[in-house]
């Protein structure tokens, strides 16, 4: 039986049910596509950081030194990097309850890029990270909302950019501190749009909302070399609350940039073994979209999220491996459940670093839905 044969018996078995229903209007539209809308709790930034799985964001410069603008100063300036990366989610969840289901992936984007100049002391950078990346399309039957079975196709796409620029200054050999000025630019697009017979038999109507909104802030940090291989670092970020705009450029909307930080222990020399500890945290995030089909606001909870690393340099050869797991529990007042782990290697090319990590994230919603992510991420730092 092909597909459209699928279709149209379901649309006919529910046709005596028309008379109460109401159309996709009823609906909002983050719940119609299952969007989980703001909850996207991590993107890695580098490969090291994808490997560690999080745990050397407030430690390992190679993890990230836009997210502890301290780290600058431990950094290889003058160098730049360059991160990208391929996501590739599985909706496990909404296979399991829709019928005739398929998507379209991987989807490339980038983790966090810049370049970086030292005058000792100081050290000086402008950067681009991606803290939050996800997007998805869909394609099933769906017999949910009280509708009759609709064919639908569904894309989901969230981003927030950071724009900043960071300087660091190493107070000595033991101590670095940094700050950053940035610019965070955030984009939501949620579509569904009900097959051809849905919409001329039924009424059933596309729904669509594309907003973006611009916000700024700022970044502090610190990390201090305890004992001769012991190290600590911590990191704070604040933002604005920008106003979601649609295309047209009609305020619609609100979102959050919300206070996030992190605090890491890393154990270990620059060659040889190293272990890395690190938990973070991200305050509340309230989000309006606006959008035309009755949706109110979403609310992310507040959450904490805990990781450990290891990461094994030789002290001769070129190579190097890291691996990772963290671990989100469930918030007390709501929200999902994370858990991921990553693996990577790199090798240095005598001026240039390249690494390549896989590292995946699990999420169990308050309902016992699954869904996951995975991400290939590849990173390339030269020094200038």
């Amino acid at each position: 039986m092909n597909r459209d044969v699928v279709v149209l018996v379901c649309l006919l078995v529910a046709a005596p049910a028309l008379a109460s229903t109401s159309g996709v209007a009823a609906v909002d539209l983050v719940s119609l596509t299952r969007a989980h809308f703001p909850e996207r709790p991590w993107v890695p930034l580098s490969a090291a950081d994808a490997a560690l799985a999080g745990s050397g964001r407030a430690t390992d410069v190679s993890s990230s030194w836009s997210r502890n603008p301290a780290l600058l100063a431990q950094s290889l300036a003058p160098g730049a990097r360059l991160s990208g990366l391929t996501l590739d989610p599985q909706r496990s969840d909404l296979r399991a309850h829709t019928i005739s289901f398929s998507d379209t992936s991987p989807f490339a984007s980038f983790g966090e890029s810049g370049i970086a100049l030292r005058h000792l002391p100081y050290t000086v950078a402008a950067y681009l990270a991606q803290d939050a990346f996800d997007k998805e399309r869909t394609a099933y039957i769906d017999t949910a909302f009280g509708q009759p079975p609709t064919e639908r196709e569904n894309e989901v796409e969230t981003q927030r950019l950071r724009f900043g620029v960071g300087a660091a200054y190493a107070a000595s050999e033991r101590w670095g501190v940094g700050a950053g000025i940035e610019a965070h630019r955030l984009v939501e697009h949620v579509s569904s749009t009900p097959s051809e017979e849905a919409q001329t038999t039924f009424g059933i109507v596309p729904a669509d909302v594309r907003v973006s909104g611009i916000g700024f802030g700022g970044s502090a940090g610190i990390r201090y070399a305890a004992a001769e291989k012991i190290a600590v670092g911590a990191d704070a970020r604040v933002g604005s609350s920008p106003k979601w705009k649609d295309e047209s450029g009609e305020k619609v909307g609100s979102d959050q940039v919300p206070f996030s930080s992190d605090l890491g222990v890393i154990v270990g020399g620059a060659r040889g073994g190293n272990l890395l500890v690190g938990a973070s945290y991200d305050a509340a995030r309230e989000a309006a979209l606006g959008d035309s089909s009755g949706h109110a606001t979403d609310r992310d909870p507040a959450r904490v999220s805990l990781a450990a690393g290891y990461a094994y340099r030789p002290a001769e050869a070129p190579w190097e491996f890291r691996a990772g797991l963290g671990w989100s529990p469930r918030p007390s007042d709501g929200g999902s459940r994370f858990t991921r782990y990553g693996v990577g290697i790199g090798y240095d090319l005598e001026g240039i670093l390249a690494r390549a990590s896989y590292a995946r994230e699990a999420r169990r919603g308050p309902d016992g839905e699954d869904s996951s992510r995975n991400f290939l991420v590849l990173s390339v730092e030269i020094r200038l």
